[in-house]
């Protein structure tokens, strides 16, 4: 017996030309969310492609420990040593900078620091090197990681006690309250030797002992607090001088009145004294002609004292300047 039986439906499958196209489009899409997602490490590749950083940009980078990543953000924005013709040109208003400009970070442009020549101010350039470089790094961070880098920054500077930094920060929050936590990000990192040590660990991302830069910062800090006391100790010892001077001055007018006075008394009355009271006056009178001449000897020596001090103040005063001028980047001007 022969019957009809229902035909078997055909089976769907995907032609290899639309599996390709599907394939293509996943791959694509793929692609466009990796480049999005590392858009900063395929840009950082890209000025770095064909980077060699100069001699010196490098033993600033070996100075202050950066490690890999720290030289990746240091080197990313290719920094230039420039004497002040040029750095005024790139800093000027350029970067978040209020205290004296050493160096500028100018977001996503470049990294540019001042000249340093005085041997005296070695470790300049490191700090500001590593400084400048943090605020990449802080640049860089999530929204979220800044924030509690922001908390943790705001304790430790809490606990600080250098009135060099604190004034810098306090100088910057009078500026903008809205700058501080990015400078404090960059000056705890490279000043401040005492920190907690959930932040010590954080800046381990970018060097390998951070104490060294804070060596660094701690050398030059000491070549201005120095002269700045010895100008301190050398005014207070002027001041006490000057008192002792002015003093004894007035009690040497005083007295030499004093004795002008009693030697006309004595030569008026010569004739009229006995041997014995003329005698006395006499002796008297020259014990305090000695103690007169004691004290202006004595009063002598204190202004000889006092210009040598006044010497010794100059100097120190001078290279204080000295100091000051070697790091200063603002344009020199012509005397008239």
């Amino acid at each position: 017996m022969t019957g009809e039986g229902n035909a078997a439906a055909p089976v769907r499958t995907r032609k290899p030309r639309q599996l390709a196209l599907w394939l293509v489009m996943v791959f694509l899409w793929l692609a466009l969310f990796a480049l999005i997602w590392q858009r900063q490490t395929l840009a950082d590749w890209w000025r770095l492609r064909d980077y060699s950083p100069p001699t010196q940009i490098a033993q600033l980078a070996d100075d202050t420990t950066m490690n890999a990543l720290g030289r990746k953000l240091f080197y990313v924005y290719k920094p230039r040593i420039e004497p002040s013709s040029e750095f005024n040109q790139h800093c000027k208003g350029g970067g978040q900078e209020f205290t004296i400009v050493l160096g500028c970070y100018v977001s996503k442009t470049g990294i540019y620091l001042f000249s340093i020549e005085d041997e005296r101010l070695q470790g300049i350039e490191q700090v500001t090197a590593a400084h400048e470089m943090l605020h990449v790094a802080y640049e860089r961070l999530s929204a979220k990681e800044r924030a509690h880098i922001d908390v943790l920054t705001k304790q430790a500077y809490a606990k600080v006690t250098n009135e060099r930094i604190r004034k810098n920060v306090e100088q910057y929050r009078a500026a903008s309250s809205a700058i501080v936590p990015n400078e404090l990000h960059s000056i705890l990192g490279t000043e401040e030797a005492d920190l907690p040590d959930e932040l010590e660990q954080y800046y381990a991302r970018y060097f390998d002992d951070r104490s060294k830069i804070v060596a660094y910062s701690q050398r030059y800090e000491d070549e201005f607090t120095r002269r700045e006391q010895a100008t301190l100790d050398y005014s207070r010892q002027l001041s006490e001088l000057r008192t002792q001077i002015d003093n004894n001055t007035n009690t040497l007018k005083v007295r030499a009145a004093a004795l002008q006075k009693e030697y006309e008394s004595i030569e008026s009355s010569r004739g009229d004294l006995g041997y014995a009271e003329l005698n006395r006056r006499a002796r008297a009178y020259n014990a305090s002609v000695a103690a007169y001449n004691q004290l202006a000897e004595q009063t002598k020596s204190q202004i000889e004292q006092y210009n040598a001090v006044v010497e010794k103040y100059n100097a120190v005063v001078l290279e204080q300047r000295e100091l000051y001028r070697a790091i200063d980047s603002s344009p020199e001007t012509i005397d008239q």
